[in-house]
């Protein structure tokens, strides 16, 4: 298979040289030594093979292994001009008639054998300019009318002629019938009294006169011609007197129901029309204002902008359309092409590039985006759009899904705004080619970015300065970004913060598709006029959104991270053209800047995070452990102002101790009161220990005090201040803190 491949490749490559020809019979070509001489070069082997043995079913075989065969001549973007009738005929009929071929027998009659015997036939192959389906060209009217003058001066002086020519027959036919009359009278024999009856017509027919036979022949027809000339004459007549049935005749009338539609609900306009009833009529009076349409006798603006609307709106064929407004099939046609120049012209001015101050704001109010996209100018995408080819030529037009199609390369703003539209692409062209084409054609005016400005394209586009493509071999699409998690590394956190901006093409597309129904089913129109719908479904798609950004279709397709269904996945279906290396390594290190500071910025918003909630949670503890010290602090306060309280208190309590003590040393006597100060000592002491405790000399050897001789008058004050302090320790013993007094 990949032999077969390479050789009819090779072998086409061959026959485009100039010079080379091909035999038809047996395939082989023709080519002088020295184009030999340049293909042995690239592959002698296979070239050596192909000079011998030729290329059997080459035609077929071309077909089947072809890599492509688009070419792209029905190309048309949206700033250039609809063509006229006269240069889209000569465009479509050189586009589908390319490469079709007659074959014409010659026969050397000349040079032939010994014998008498000619030589053996040979084929020549010539290339037809003109159309295999129409043997005359396409006249314009005025040709038309000429051909039609001359065709009946002609016929006029020809019946002049044969006028003259049965005057004088019969003349002599009348010349004759006397002298016939006579002889009969002379000889007693009846002859023919009518000249035009029956048997005098016999017998003109069975005459073999020489003044018959030289015009004979030109009576016959004559005769043949009268009768026919009031055999149509008496049918005309006869379906004058029969009544025609009119075709259309229902009381609503195409005006009629254009204003039962503006002045109904506004559902029922959005159903019919795809817009809203206020941005239809300022449709139709932008068309006017504009000087492209204007109102026909019997047909309004609105009624052939809404005819043309409901036709690429819901697909509507041109028949039920027709008997919808009331209308002959050739005026909905009429009107169908006239509104689509017209709005074709149209998008001339208005699928163009809308300048922002900066940045755009859905960039900058975007954390996700800027400052990374901030010179993004919007999103290339190309689509494949529904086509009708003939037969001969639908091989160029069926893509990967096998269906005709064509592939329209559309640029968008971030307001889901046209900016750029190019069309008339074979659907076997690939995205990459079709762009490269809309580059380097002048005449397309591409709106090309300045500086450091780009546009987002997906993988199947080349990686050049001024257009941002993703890594290839990296995850890319939503989709797979909600089945596996986030971005891993800093290539795939570009693909998917890229490929959430370039959604907006895609989403553009859906809406699109959405509202016009007849990209994806087109009729059998000319290939000219197939390739000019796209462009005016565009516009009409810009006129809206400027004039209506609420619309029920552009708020469905709102979100940004909304999923698109049949997006086609680039990866791996597509070669891109080879660009300069030099170009491509320079957008691909601004690729790497734009991937490492996305990824460095994206890192160090999940660790801000994390310190965050650190210190969220220590400053908490910190407001717990301050709020424990804080009732700590209060606690120790209290206990110090009990604890000076209960010293004053004791203090007091001792004193007067002693004052008692004197009073009764002093006024007691001593058979009665004893003046041991240590036995009153050991009562007071006993009066105070609630417990019941052990006596002085007990109680200082438990908390090993010194020893004091109570027969020392001297001592009592200090026995009195050691158990204070003994009975004060005990008590701050049962607080938790120690405390000393100093006697």
């Amino acid at each position: 298979m990949e032999s077969s491949t390479h050789k009819t490749t090779s072998f086409a490559a061959l026959l485009a040289h100039t010079g080379v020809t091909m035999d038809p019979d047996t395939d082989k070509v023709n080519a002088p030594e020295e184009v030999w001489a340049d293909f042995y070069l690239k592959n002698r082997k296979e070239y050596k093979s192909i000079r011998k043995e030729g290329c059997d079913h080459f035609h077929i075989l071309s077909e089947i292994f072809g890599r492509t065969t688009a070419i792209g001549d029905m190309h048309r973007t949206s700033t250039q001009l609809p063509p006229t009738s006269d240069e889209e005929r000569e465009l479509e009929e050189a586009f589908i008639n390319r490469g079709v071929s007659s074959y014409v027998e010659v026969v050397d009659d000349e040079n032939e054998d010994v014998g008498g015997e000619p030589n053996n036939r040979r084929r020549r192959s010539t290339e037809s300019t003109e159309s295999h389906r129409r043997k005359d060209p396409k006249r314009s009217k005025t040709e038309k009318y000429d051909a039609y003058m001359d065709k009946w001066s002609d016929t006029l002086q020809h019946l002049s002629q044969e006028s003259i020519a049965r005057q004088k027959y019969l003349d002599l036919r009348a010349a004759k019938l006397e002298r016939e009359q006579e002889i009969s009278s002379s000889t007693g024999t009846s002859g023919f009294s009518d000249p035009y009856s029956i048997d005098m017509c016999m017998q003109i027919m069975s005459n073999s006169d020489d003044e018959y036979d030289e015009l004979g022949p030109d009576i016959n027809l004559l005769l043949i011609l009268s009768h026919a000339n009031d055999f149509f004459h008496e049918m005309t007549q006869f379906h004058r007197s029969i009544d025609r049935m009119p075709c259309r005749t229902s009381s609503l009338t195409g005006r009629m129901y254009i204003q039962e539609i503006l002045d109904g609900h506004p559902q029922v306009c959005f159903d019919n029309f795809r817009m809203s009833k206020h941005v239809f009529v300022n449709f139709c009076r932008t068309l006017k204002e504009m000087n492209l349409l204007q109102d026909g006798k019997k047909v309004t603006v609105e009624e052939g902008v809404a005819m043309f609307l409901l036709i690429i709106g819901h697909n509507t064929r041109h028949r039920i359309c027709a008997d919808r407004f009331q209308h002959s099939l050739y005026t909905c046609s009429k009107w169908f092409k006239r509104v689509l120049r017209a709005v074709c012209t149209l998008s001339t001015h208005i699928i163009r590039p809308y300048e922002h101050n900066g940045v755009h704001p859905r960039i900058l109010h975007n954390l996700k985006w800027f400052p990374y996209f901030k010179n993004c100018l919007g999103a290339i995408d190309g689509t494949h759009v529904s086509a009708w080819a003939p037969t001969s030529i639908q091989t160029s037009f069926r893509g990967r899904k096998v269906i005709v199609t064509q592939n329209v390369m559309l640029v968008c703003d971030f307001d889901m705004l046209f900016t750029f539209v190019y069309t008339g692409w074979e659907g076997t062209a690939n995205d990459s080619r079709v762009f490269i084409d809309a580059l380097t054609r002048h005449e397309n005016h591409f709106p090309k970015p300045c500086g450091d400005q780009f546009y987002l394209v997906d993988s199947g586009y080349p990686n050049m300065p001024g257009f941002l493509a993703p890594y290839r071999g990296q995850r890319y699409h939503l989709r797979d970004y909600r089945r596996q998690g986030r971005p891993r590394g800093k290539e795939e956190l570009f693909n998917y913060r890229h490929s959430t901006c370039r959604n907006i093409i895609e989403r553009c597309i859906g809406v699109l598709k959405a509202r016009f129904r007849i990209l994806k089913d087109m009729p059998n129109y000319p290939i000219t006029s197939q390739r000019l719908i796209p462009l005016a479904c565009c516009a009409v798609h810009n006129f809206i959104r400027r004039h209506h950004a609420m619309d029920n279709l552009f708020i469905e397709y709102s979100s940004e991270d909304m999923l698109m269904s049949g997006v086609e996945d680039s990866f791996g279906d597509q070669e891109p053209i080879p660009i300069d290396p030099s170009q491509t390594a320079q957008m691909g290190h601004i690729r790497d800047d734009i991937a490492s500071h996305m990824w460095n910025d994206y890192m160090g918003s999940l660790l801000g995070i994390d310190l965050t909630e650190a210190l969220r949670l220590q400053m908490e503890v910190q407001k717990r452990l301050h709020e424990q010290l804080q009732i700590q602090r209060n606690l120790q306060l209290r206990i110090e102002e009990q604890g000076k309280y209960l010293q004053v208190m004791f203090e007091q309590q001792c004193k007067s101790t002693m004052n008692k003590f004197n009073t009764l040393s002093t006024a007691e006597e001593p058979s009665s009161v004893s003046s041991d100060p240590i036995d009153m000592a050991a009562k007071t002491d006993t009066s105070i220990n609630s417990k019941g405790a052990e006596s002085s000399k007990q109680t200082a050897t438990k908390r090993k005090m010194p020893e004091l001789d109570p027969s020392n008058p001297s001592n009592a004050d200090a026995i009195i201040g050691c158990r204070f302090f003994n009975l004060t320790l005990r008590w701050w013993q049962v607080l938790g803190k120690p405390f000393q007094v100093v006697v």
